[in-house]
């Protein structure tokens, strides 16, 4: 199996090597969402465009604030998009 490579992912919202349709899938996550309504872990990272081992990194080193609800954990929205246009990403 040949895994593809592509670069290092970024949370300010720009495609950063990925094909355009990953970012309008991520708007209309968005868009479908109640405002205010606090994002899953899977659904977070969907909207980055990072994978959800790199979120729960971020979340666990206080760069990204997450709650609990019972066993889910969750981000609030305003803070996703905080850390959306702030791009707390790696390095």
């Amino acid at each position: 199996m040949v895994r593809a490579t592509r670069q290092a992912p970024s949370l300010n919202g720009r495609a950063n090597g990925r094909p355009a349709s990953a970012s309008n899938a991520a708007r209309d996550l968005a868009d479908a969402r109640p405002a205010g309504a606090p994002w899953s872990m899977a659904d977070a990272a969907a909207f980055l465009g990072i994978s959800l081992r790199f979120l729960a990194k971020l979340a666990d080193e206080g760069k990204i604030r997450s709650f609990h609800l019972g066993r889910r954990r969750l981000i609030a929205d305003a803070e996703l998009r905080r850390a959306a246009s702030e791009g707390t990403g790696p390095g």
